[in-house]
Order: C-alpha cells, then sequence, then structure tokens
C-alpha cells in the first residue's frame, strides 16, 4: 500500500507514514508544494502522483 500526503496539508502525516511503515511493503511518500485537495487545485500534479504510485506496484 501507498500513501501519499500533501505537503502542505494542514494536517500532520506522520500517522500515514507509521501506517506505512508497519504494513508489508508499505509505502510513504509526500507531494511538496500542494494542498490537502490538490487532485482539485493541481489536478495535473494528482494525475502524474498517482499514475506513477500505480506504476510501481
Amino acid at each position: 500500500m501507498h500513501f501519499v500526503a500533501a505537503g502542505d496539508d494542514i494536517r500532520p502525516s506522520w500517522p500515514l507514514a507509521q501506517l506505512a511503515a508497519l504494513l508489508p511493503r508499505g509505502r510513504f511518500s509526500t507531494v511538496p508544494g500542494v494542498p490537502h485537495d490538490f487532485w482539485s487545485t493541481h489536478p495535473e500534479v494528482w494525475t502524474k502522483t498517482v499514475t506513477a504510485a500505480c506504476a510501481a506496484m
């Protein structure tokens, strides 16, 4: 499972990182410079992020 956090999200990302560390093959990454709803505000970044995450599996 790959957890992705938005770099400028007001919520802390440590819970996602902790979950990723507990799972076999768990991964965690942060997308810098985007808010929580970057699928709406930065759709091109969202598309690249999701495509890369799916291709890595």
